[in-house]
């Protein structure tokens, strides 16, 4: 199979690999805080085989200012994933006035296409018809994750003048009922001064398409450009600034979204979830499958590891934690739907929301941040200061915030102050396979320690 991404807005970060795990570079810093002047530290490394098992990354954080996101992808190993996008509909200004009996003659949805992904490389313009459903109910702090949305909270019947078939050109246009326009265009004066008053009555729309025939492998994701995608009426309205004037013909447009849009997704790969350690574990982008570490255990394995070594968990001063996730070359050596970075992602609270955010040690200096290495046949990457914390923890401390999923993710830079940060892959459908804890190169993790006296 082959993988067409033409994303270039999101290109992730590129890092040169220059040691492997033979040739450790030892990070001084990271226990400096614990060590007494008179201890006389000796060097250690120790492997462990990752308790690495597979479970969904469910209730991802979906909201985006950049893309939505439209597609349905079928693939053997995953089933069917759909991806859709739901926003709030609102004026661009409180400024906006339609006049006196203003009377529709047409409303589309339009957006341009940033960019296509396919799993083959001949479906790039397969046919996908599009379908846009009015919103029962507005998104607000509420709505989320890519699951907020259900067929419950839109109405089953589309908007859709007619059906509209997208080949995978450079932009999408949807004509919808003109009775939908007649009812935007009645919106009171009061509700045109107000964008939440506004959206309190008319809410949104929710988008998605359709989904390969039958049991068809293939499909598309769409990536629509967010500041392009608007509602656009024209309509015929009574002149006022003059008497005796003929009507005239005008042109406005909504925004679809009130700043941001809701890209959902939902998934058929479920049943694939597992607690049992594997010889092959699968890897799926966005809210999919992804290899998943109970930290309990990871802490059960690090603490009979110390006993049997008689170290004290508390005494022992990481200078480096760093995971290997190895994987098997396929026989045609096409590994263009692997993600380009696998790095532990943490579920956390932010602002009273759970979040699924990488570990703070992706912000260490020289960190790999889970590159895929495809002459070693592995991704690798560190998360020392996380593994310090889980020693110097009682198991009874260990909460379920240590637990986390090996997931993509992606680098953002902001344009106004260029400082960069990471978060999981929001965007990028990917499909992969790495090795299992009962694989013969299994998922390791590889300490470099010392242990204070």
């Amino acid at each position: 199979m082959h993988f067409k991404d033409t994303l270039s807005k999101l290109t992730l970060l590129v890092l040169t690999v220059s040691s492997v795990f033979s040739c450790i570079t030892v990070n001084k810093t990271i226990g400096e805080g614990y060590v007494p002047e008179d201890q006389d530290l000796r060097i250690r490394i120790a492997h462990f085989r990752l308790p690495v098992t597979l479970k969904m990354q469910d209730s991802l954080q979906a909201t985006s200012a950049d893309y939505a996101i439209v597609g349905a992808i079928r693939t053997p190993e995953f089933g069917l994933v759909k991806m859709g996008s739901a926003a709030n509909v609102c004026q661009p200004s409180t400024a906006l006035r339609f006049g006196k009996d203003p009377m529709i003659k047409s409303i589309y949805f339009t957006a341009a296409v940033s960019a296509k992904k396919v799993m083959e490389e001949n479906q790039t313009n397969i046919p996908q018809d599009i379908f846009v459903y009015r919103l029962k109910k507005r998104l607000d702090t509420t709505t989320v994750f890519c699951n907020s949305i259900t067929s419950a909270d839109y109405d089953p019947v589309p908007l859709n003048t007619s059906s509209v078939t997208y080949f995978g050109g450079d932009s999408i246009k949807v004509y919808l009922n003109n009775a939908y326009g007649t009812e935007l265009l009645s919106a009171t004066e009061k509700e045109l001064d107000s964008i939440n008053v506004f959206i309190d009555r008319f809410k949104g729309l929710y988008i998605e398409c359709s989904a390969p025939e039958g049991s068809l492998s293939g499909g598309r994701e769409n990536l629509l450009s967010f500041s392009s995608a608007v509602i656009m009426m024209k309509y015929n309205f009574q002149p006022t600034w003059q008497e005796g004037l003929s009507r005239k013909d005008t042109t406005v447009y909504l925004n679809y979204g009130d700043g941001y849009c809701l890209n959902t997704s939902s998934y058929s790969s479920e049943d694939l979830e597992t607690d049992e350690p594997r010889e092959i574990l699968p890897v799926e982008g966005i809210a999919g499958l992804k290899p998943y570490v109970n930290a309990k255990v990871l802490k059960d394995t690090l603490d009979k590891w110390a006993q049997k070594n008689n170290y004290d968990p508390k005494k022992i001063i990481v200078s480096k934690a760093s995971f290997s996730l190895p994987f098997e070359i396929p026989a045609n050596f096409d590994m263009t739907t692997y993600p380009t970075y696998l790095f532990p992602t943490q579920r956390i609270e932010n602002k009273n929301v759970m979040i699924y955010y990488p570990f703070n040690d992706v912000n260490s200096t020289g960190n790999s941040l889970g590159a895929i290495n495809r002459s070693l046949a592995e991704y690798q990457g560190d998360f020392s200061s996380v593994i310090q914390q889980m020693l110097n923890k009682d198991a009874a401390e260990i909460e379920d915030k240590y637990d986390f999923w090996f997931a993509p993710i992606q680098q953002l830079t902001d344009q106004y102050y260029g400082t960069v940060s990471y978060s999981p892959d929001f965007y990028s459908y990917y499909t992969g396979k790495i090795n299992g804890p009962k694989a013969e190169r299994y998922p390791e993790l590889t300490l470099v320690f010392s242990v204070l006296k």
